[in-house]
């Protein structure tokens, strides 16, 4: 279990960069550049990517932040599908790695969640250096019943009737 903001971008960039084979992601948004950039590199090493995103995002600029992300994805040829709209938003935050392991979150790919740019010490609020995170966390297993379960509803909700492929010309919806 990692708690955030503490150290939680050190783990989860490890846990990214050590995807041999397939990486599936089912996350509300992704706004992390470095995220995004790490993606890319694992693609273009022969990785396969499968990510599935919320149709619609409620913060303005979350949502910006996202399709630029998206965007990027998009352009390196990674596969990106939005959830139905049955969902007015889809929360879900998890990752499946090479399919014998997966993490599942309270957060974000998000700065607010997974801050890149602090050290382990994260400061009282109020003290000096106090910078502004959400505090979350993130599990991590290789139970391969908990990994099943979780491949399952992602599997589900990625081939679901009225899920559909995002493009540039067909992105997520900003706001309520």
């Amino acid at each position: 279990v990692q708690a955030s903001p503490d150290s939680a971008w050190e783990s989860i960039k490890s846990d990214i960069e050590a995807v041999t084979s397939s990486l599936q992601v089912a996350m509300y948004q992704i706004t992390t550049p470095e995220i995004c950039d790490e993606l890319v590199s694992l693609f273009q090493k022969g990785i396969n990517i499968s990510l599935l995103v919320s149709s619609r995002v409620y913060d303005e600029s979350d949502c910006k932040d996202a399709q630029t992300c998206y965007a990027t994805l998009y352009s390196h040829g990674i596969q990106i599908r939005k959830t139905s709209t049955d969902y007015s938003y889809s929360h879900n935050k998890y990752w499946i790695r090479d399919g014998v392991s997966v993490a599942w979150s309270t957060g974000n790919w998000s700065p607010s969640d997974y801050p890149t740019n602090h050290t382990n010490n994260y400061p009282v609020y109020g003290e000096p250096d106090w910078w502004k995170a959400n505090r979350d966390f993130t599990v991590y297993t290789d139970s391969s019943d908990v990994v099943k379960q979780f491949n399952t509803v992602f599997n589900q909700d990625w081939y679901a009737p009225y899920t559909y492929p995002w493009q540039p010309t067909y992105d997520i919806y900003c706001g309520y």
